[in-house]
């Protein structure tokens, strides 16, 4: 339950609610889609190990599903980011510091090939 809000849940709210909201008051489509990157990324160890002892919850459990979360988060992320992030409203698409695209595309740049 926990990696699925975290993973696909908050993602998806993001990307169907946030995201036309920032559109909607105007603002640059880079900061929005920065928005949708950021809706993406797994929650970090700290906040959920704080914020479950500030409940007096299983701290223990709170480290293992952070920990799985960051684990899972290597596939997940990358993929939702290909999936809901529009990289030609960024100016183009995907392309390295020297201006090329990466070889093989998208698939190469997941494949590790920068």
């Amino acid at each position: 339950f926990i990696q699925g809000f975290s993973l696909l849940l908050s993602p998806l709210v993001v990307g169907a609610l946030v995201v036309p909201l920032l559109r909607a008051s105007g603002l640059p489509e880079a900061l929005v889609q920065g928005f949708m990157v950021v809706g993406c990324m797994p929650p970090p160890v700290s906040t959920s190990v704080i914020l479950t002892k500030a409940a007096a919850g299983n701290e223990a459990s709170a480290v293992f599903n952070s920990a799985l979360g960051s684990f899972l988060g290597v596939a997940v992320t990358p993929l939702e980011l290909l999936l809901l992030v529009d990289p030609l409203a960024l100016g183009g698409g995907w392309s390295g510091a020297s201006g090329t695209t990466p070889p093989g595309g998208l698939s190469g740049v997941m494949a590790g090939g920068f």
